[in-house]
């Protein structure tokens, strides 16, 4: 049985992951003078 905040932990963990390549992917797909 697995404790309840390693399985959050390595949920929010992979939330953030997410985010993050979702992020580069819209970083990469639109021009750059959008982010500042």
């Amino acid at each position: 049985m697995m404790p309840t905040n390693y399985l959050q932990y390595h949920l929010r963990s992979v939330v953030f992951f997410c985010c993050v390549q979702i992020r580069s992917i819209i970083i990469v797909s639109q021009p750059p003078v959008l982010w500042h």
